[in-house]
């Protein structure tokens, strides 16, 4: 998983802007992309935005936003993060047609309860033809993924009382982080209607924008705004809070930390640098891990931390002893020349590894363990202790609790 932003900064007179995003790593396949835009500019609630998808690949995508009609000549940084209960639905709109701007339309989610939801489309003006090929990304969760995600919830807007021009006749609150940031994370939101409710419109009838501003450290402006209607639903907005939880330059997978080097190196000096970042050579647990870990290399041959250089035949992970997975190559390992350190064939090889001389040039990953301990990364029930391990950790309700660690409740004799 990576996230990022991408800056709108300027001024610029065309009616849509889009902007590619190139990934950190490759992914097998197309990913999931979701996108929510936020004012940078600490003013009154700015115009309402659509915000959209093109192009989307394993490698990249493109973000395009265009300004509510009508038009007014200039934009300025801004910037594009079945259930027991209802849960939270987060939803982006994915274009296949590039290039159609008056394809442009908002998004929402309608009635969203434990069993279904449905995602809203409209148009960004009076029908205007055929609209084609818009697909529609979504997430529900009932409980939050740590350490993915740090935090989530819902603001409530009653909208009991008509927007003032005062406020760009939108509905705005402020949201407070539960929890203190170090530098300002990534915001995911989406608004929710419903028209079950007494009274509400149905959606054909509804126009619904939102977005945030203000973003800091502690909290953020959510606001929401109907464009197409002179009366105010109550609307709710579901968000959801990441944060990187690796250094930069480092991602997360499966409870570990990974850094992958731009330039080839020896394998002993691949050790070498990744024991000065406090990691390892990377090792392999599984063939999921595997797989990323090439990906990383965007296909390419890269050094795993597996050897044989003690003893003949006898490879052990660097830094780690044995291990139970392996994923040789037809007739490897072979010791052709002497050949005591292992690489990663890439992708067109099947992920498959092969031995070779320890003085080739390839480049590698680094691994280390991230410490769900710390920062509330772990669901360990506040009445209990949590303990990291390697790629996980373990909950021990306290003394006078009882439970597994992830509920724990007082013992009464």
């Amino acid at each position: 998983m990576t996230r990022g932003s991408v800056s709108f900064s300027g001024i610029w007179t065309t009616e849509t802007k889009c902007d590619k995003v190139t990934f950190s790593q490759s992914f097998l396949g197309g990913p999931s992309v979701f996108v929510s835009a936020r004012y940078t500019r600490d003013t009154k609630p700015n115009d309402a935005m659509y915000v959209w998808l093109e192009r989307v690949n394993s490698r990249s995508f493109e973000v395009c936003i265009r300004e509510f009609l009508p038009f007014d000549g200039k934009h300025r940084d801004t910037i594009v993060d079945k259930f027991k209960v209802s849960p939270v639905v987060l939803v982006t709109s994915h274009h296949q047609r590039c290039g159609k701007e008056h394809d442009a339309a908002l998004i929402w989610t309608e009635d969203v309860t434990k069993d279904s939801f449905k995602a809203c489309l409209r148009e960004l003006q009076n029908f205007d033809g055929k609209h084609q090929d818009i697909y529609v990304t979504w997430f529900a969760f009932a409980k939050l993924h740590k350490p993915l995600f740090t935090e989530h919830g819902s603001v409530n807007f009653p909208n009991t009382n008509p927007p003032t021009d005062e406020d760009n006749n939108a509905y705005c609150e402020f949201v407070h982080f539960t929890r203190s940031y170090n530098a300002t994370p990534s915001v995911q939101i989406s608004a929710n209607h419903s028209t079950t409710a007494s009274g509400n419109l149905a959606p054909v009838h509804n126009g619904i924008s939102a977005w945030i501003e203000n973003m800091n450290v502690s909290g953020f402006r959510v606001c929401v705004k109907e464009l197409y209607e002179t009366r105010y639903d109550p609307v709710s907005v579901n968000y959801a809070v990441l944060t990187d939880i690796c250094n930069p330059g480092w991602s997360y997978f499966n409870g570990f930390c990974y850094f992958t080097s731009d330039t080839c190196t020896d394998w002993t000096t691949a050790v070498t640098k990744c024991r000065q970042k406090n990691s390892v050579l990377v090792d392999v647990r599984k063939n999921e891990e595997n797989v990323y870990i090439q990906h990383r290399h965007n296909g390419d041959k890269s050094w795993l931390g597996y050897n044989d250089g003690s003893t003949e035949g006898d490879f052990t992970w660097v830094d780690r002893g044995h291990g139970n997975f392996t994923s040789w190559a037809k007739n490897q390992p072979n010791n052709f020349k002497e050949e005591d350190c292992v690489h990663a064939l890439g992708v067109k090889y099947s992920y498959e590894w092969n031995d070779v001389q320890c003085s080739d040039c390839h480049k590698f990953t680094c691994k280390k363990d991230l410490d769900e301990c710390e920062n509330e990364l772990n669901y360990c029930h506040k009445m209990a202790t949590c303990t990291n391990e390697r790629g996980s950790y373990k909950c021990k309700c306290n003394a006078g609790y009882l439970g597994d660690g992830f509920h724990c409740y007082r013992f009464s004799e």
